[in-house]
């Protein structure tokens, strides 16, 4: 019997997913969009595939393309995603996404659960595969009687060493503006048993230097690392933390965005005939593009930093803005995305390491599970290590091989076991030392 998936989003990183569900004989696939990624021009060659265009904002057309898939896969804006689950309760469809769960998304729990429907998040990289491999890890050991005391876990989109040829060592294989907001994000995490919160530079400021595989990298801390004393059943942790991995110059780079204001939404600026040096002074309140450089050097006086700056642009005459209004955030995402983006050919990279400390009764046990994926047959790592999780839940969704209802994210055996597997079977090497 046919199975119909409808996949809400077109963008890039869709391609190893889809290819995946047209494995499956009995799946047809319907993805929808405003925008279509060129990369995703064959599905509608494809005897399982149909290219919709879809304005989210049409609530008919949308409500009558969940009603006839049979689950639903929503990469759209997080933003989003609880207006297609509440279409989803109506109708009665399972859900899956790659984002966090929020509050609101949290708050249909019940009934979810009440309709028997699973609203399964979080299942991309980060989060995602990392949920996965912490699980494994911590299940493992306080089955074998252990008691977890440290749990670190580090993750990076990267540029693949060959193709890492800039002063920030970044970059973009998702949304730049996505990754601007998250460096403006607060950290909380437990050491020594203490609990330290961190503001967004301190974040940049407390970096540290970890090597990986024999590769190295600086890694600062992501979010809130304490609610995964929860999720993950720590009780006797004494040490938490989930970290960022970046090559060399980024943490300097970020940090002076954020001492300068440049990751603000506001104020905005018309950029009707201006040049970058000309937003810079503008929002300095300066005249005279000529003075501005000098008051930044006085402020920032990280070398490397103040060169990343002048790298990126800020101060040339010759880079002629779009004609809109932006703010400060938008001004650094327009110049970032013209120094910063994937040429043809250039690779990307994926490195999460999960790192455990078990406390047994004669002994403490260190246990390490590394994963590195590299851009395959024109799929980057970041397309296949977000999309390909969301497909083999799918798969096992429609297969009725998860039992779970409500609003969840995979730190069951019944998920990430099978998860494990397949994504292994799909090339995905992980390194364990357990």
């Amino acid at each position: 019997m046919n199975k119909q998936i409808l996949v809400l989003g077109a963008g890039r990183v869709v391609k190893p997913m889809i290819d995946y569900f047209f494995g499956h004989t009995n799946y047809l696939v319907t993805v929808a969009g405003l925008e279509i990624a060129e990369n995703l021009n064959f599905i509608s060659k494809h005897p399982q595939g149909k290219l919709l265009s879809l304005d989210i904002e049409n609530k008919s057309l949308l409500q009558e393309s969940i009603k006839s898939h049979d689950i639903v896969i929503s990469l759209l804006p997080a933003t989003l995603h609880y207006r297609i689950a509440c279409m989803c309760l109506d109708f009665g469809k399972n859900l899956i996404t790659a984002s966090y769960v929020t509050p609101d998304m949290q708050s249909l729990n019940e009934q979810a659960q009440n309709k028997g429907l699973l609203f399964l998040n979080e299942i991309g990289l980060d989060p995602g595969i990392d949920h996965i491999l912490a699980k494994y890890m911590i299940d493992l050991a306080q089955q074998q009687g252990g008691k977890v005391i440290s749990f670190l876990s580090y993750c990076g989109g990267l540029p693949a060493p060959e193709s890492n040829d800039n002063p920030v060592g970044y970059k973009f294989s998702w949304s730049p503006l996505a990754v601007m907001r998250a460096s403006k994000n607060e950290a909380r995490f437990l050491h020594n048993s203490e609990e330290v919160m961190l503001d967004s530079i301190n974040v940049f400021r407390q970096k540290k230097q970890i090597s990986i595989q024999e590769m190295p990298f600086f890694a600062y801390a992501n979010r809130d690392s304490l609610k995964y004393k929860k999720l993950y059943n720590l009780k006797d942790i004494q040490n938490i933390m989930r970290c960022t991995l970046r090559h060399k110059g980024w943490c300097e780079f970020v940090e002076a965005l954020l001492l300068l204001g440049f990751l603000s939404d506001a104020p905005t600026f018309d950029t009707t005939d201006m040049s970058a040096a000309m937003f810079t002074s503008k929002m300095f309140g300066q005249q005279n593009s000529s003075e501005i450089y000098s008051e930044i050097k006085n402020r920032i006086t990280n070398l490397s930093a103040m060169s990343s700056l002048e790298w990126l642009g800020i101060f040339d005459e010759k880079i002629l803005l779009p004609s809109k209004h932006i703010s400060p955030i938008d001004f650094i995402v327009e110049l970032s995305l013209r120094k910063m983006s994937y040429k043809p050919q250039e690779k990307d990279m994926i490195v999460l390491h999960n790192s455990i400390e078990v406390k047994y009764p004669q002994e403490i046990k260190n246990m390490e599970i590394t994963l590195v994926d590299f851009e395959q047959n024109n799929d980057s790592a970041m397309a296949r290590t977000v999309s390909l999780p969301v497909a083999i839940a799918t798969e096992l969704i429609l297969e009725n091989k998860i039992s779970q209802t409500g609003v969840q994210i995979p730190i069951f055996s019944s998920i990430y076991l099978p998860m494990i597997e397949k994504l292994k079977q799909l090339g995905m090497q992980f390194y364990e030392k357990l």
